[in-house]
């Protein structure tokens, strides 16, 4: 949806380095700053394409920078750093130390080196805990780019069908593009530098015998925010520089007349079908109630399914949730999946075991904790084809009667206890926080499973 912040910037970029002038500049930086708020993918595109032509211009062209434009590209970068600096590191701090990037043991970065059986080698300079790989469809194949459909592949799995659309470069499009190469040659160096750039990142890490540029670029990335989990998005570089390339090509009547072919072949050419295969969200608006909810459904499933349900449900509802932040999938829930999991009710709930004594008296503890907090109601999400009787018997005992949608069931937590003291609640939370921390060796929840057998 935020996609128009790279031809804009990109069109800052060509102004400046034509003009010179520091309004361009000005303008490149501000574009630079509030794309990588946007997204953290979009500043690191405008700030390769920024290096990308001014390394061109200096060996290819011969033309060294001269110093007010060097003072440009450096006023540029600090308006973004000034602007995209809070959001950077709020970004980096929840992401946490453990973060996935791509290095081997010989790289001279400070990270932990995972290898395939999972065993860790440290290099000597380490000061921060990271590991290593490109996940599976994450980094682009070279096929990708130049094999249509009926050639490439003749089923998708999960992974390729959500990641593999719009590699397909297209030959009418790189042909009008090599084809703009030729009409300008000096016109056109920049920007065929940006397409390859794009290329050559979007093929991922390598192999340990023969690694690429990525490899380091990641790692670098790591320690300034986060590892970049799909490198394959490199190529919106490589697909925004085309189009310019292309346009140089219109010297030449056939070469506008070609366009809209170009267009078409990538569309019925392209590894993944348009149009996309979408999700359709649970209709919610009949729920009565705005409140902040409890969702138990990662505390109770952590199945890939269970995280897309889980997605759909909290965009239906458009309510906070300790769980699943939609904006982020992988890590941002893990604490509080875990202190969900802590909670003697969600306990209860995943070996499915009712409590002796009345359900009020023996969750009052939770429910207190839960109020504290801010919760007003308890969500569950769960297949189509209905909710474990066992879970909602237990839950309806202590909230009541339910309201349900397609995928969810919700319950209004009981009122707060007016005979719970400070005194109580403070007690109840150090016990919490005490089952909190010895769910600490548990396996990592909210975290993508990283090998088939896991899947």
């Amino acid at each position: 949806r935020q996609f128009w912040w790279l031809p804009l910037g990109l069109g800052c970029l060509l102004r400046a380095r034509e003009t010179g002038a520091w309004s361009w500049f000005v303008r490149l930086g501000l574009v630079g700053g509030f794309a990588t708020v946007a997204c953290f993918y979009y500043g690191a595109f405008l700030g390769l394409a920024s290096v990308t032509v001014l390394a061109v211009d200096l060996v290819v062209q011969r033309a060294v920078p001269s110093l007010r434009v060097l003072r440009g590209h450096g006023l540029a970068l600090a308006i973004a750093a000034a602007i995209a600096a809070p959001a950077a590191s709020a970004f980096a701090s929840s992401y946490g130390p453990s973060a996935t990037v791509a290095t081997t043991p010989t790289t001279t970065a400070a990270v932990t080196v995972s290898d395939a059986s999972g065993a860790a080698a440290t290099t000597p300079t380490t000061t921060a805990a990271v590991t290593v790989s490109d996940a599976s469809g994450a980094a682009a194949a070279l096929e990708d780019l130049y094999l249509p459909r009926a050639w490439a592949r003749s089923e998708l799995d999960d992974d390729a069908r959500a990641y593999t659309g719009g590699r397909y470069l297209g030959f009418l499009a790189v042909a009008l593009a090599l084809a703009g190469v030729v009409a300008h040659p000096r016109r056109a160096a920049p920007w065929a530098g940006v397409a390859v750039v794009g290329v050559v990142l979007s093929l991922g890490s390598g192999s340990d015998g023969q690694p690429m540029p990525f490899r380091w670029l990641d790692a670098a990335f790591a320690f300034v925010t986060e590892p970049v989990n799909f490198p394959a998005r490199f190529l919106a570089m490589t697909m925004i520089a085309l189009p310019v390339l292309g346009a140089l090509a219109t010297r030449w009547r056939w070469a506008a007349l070609l366009a809209p072919l170009a267009v078409i072949e990538i569309q019925t050419a392209d590894l993944v079908p348009w149009p996309r295969e979408t999700m359709a969200l649970p209709p919610a608006g009949g729920l009565a109630g705005r409140g902040p909810v409890f969702d138990l459904g990662l505390a109770l499933d952590d199945s890939r399914a269970s995280r897309l349900m889980n997605v759909a449900v909290q965009m239906s509802l458009g309510s906070p949730t300790q769980a699943f932040p939609v904006d982020r999938l992988d890590r941002w829930n893990a604490s509080g999946v875990r202190w969900a999991r802590a909670l003697p009710l969600v306990q209860d709930l995943r070996v499915r075991r009712a409590r002796d004594v009345g359900p009020h008296e023996a969750y009052r503890p939770d429910v207190a904790l839960l109020r504290d907090r801010g919760f007003e109601r308890i969500l569950l999400t769960h297949p189509t084809d209905g909710l474990d009787p066992q879970y909602e018997g237990i839950i309806t005992a202590l909230c009541g009667a339910p309201q349900r949608i397609e995928l969810a069931t919700l319950w209004t937590l009981p009122a707060a206890d007016d005979g719970v003291d400070a005194t109580m609640l403070a007690a109840w939370r150090a016990e919490q926080e005490a089952r909190v921390d010895a769910l600490v060796d548990e396996d990592e929840p909210g975290t993508y499973p990283t090998s088939p057998q896991q899947r």
